[in-house]
């Protein structure tokens, strides 16, 4: 039985490094500012332009805080028409949505159609 303690010395250590390498791959995620884990890109797209109101948008940044509370920014281009007044409504849907896909803390730039963005040819 002489031989089972250094097994078990081995198996521990094994256990070790195992969980220290994945909590060294999330912990870079999050250092490196990653796309969070299971963010569908498309779908996110999609839904954001799907807004009545919303024309195009570009500039999107994405990124996770701690694993688990999430960041969004982006530039939206308005529709022609569309009026200041109906941004703060544009916003509060873009947020709705967004949360529901996990980002907690979203930052939105509003630009019109007649608008010229320099960020956007970036």
């Amino acid at each position: 039985f002489a031989w089972i303690d250094p097994l078990l010395g081995v198996m521990i250590a094994v256990y070790i490094i195992y969980n220290a390498a994945k909590n060294l791959r999330d912990s870079l995620r999050i250092f490196l500012q990653a796309i969070p884990e299971n963010t569908n890109r498309e779908a996110i797209d999609h839904d954001i332009l799907s807004i009545a109101g919303v024309e195009s948008f570009h500039d999107v940044r994405t990124w996770t805080i701690d694993g688990s509370t999430h960041v969004y920014t982006l530039h939206v281009v308005t529709n022609p028409g569309v009026k200041t007044a109906e941004y703060p409504a544009i916003k509060e849907q873009i947020r709705d949505k967004l949360a529901l896909s996990g980002f907690k803390y979203v930052t939105i730039e509003i630009d019109s159609h007649e608008e010229y963005c320099k960020l956007e040819n970036l």
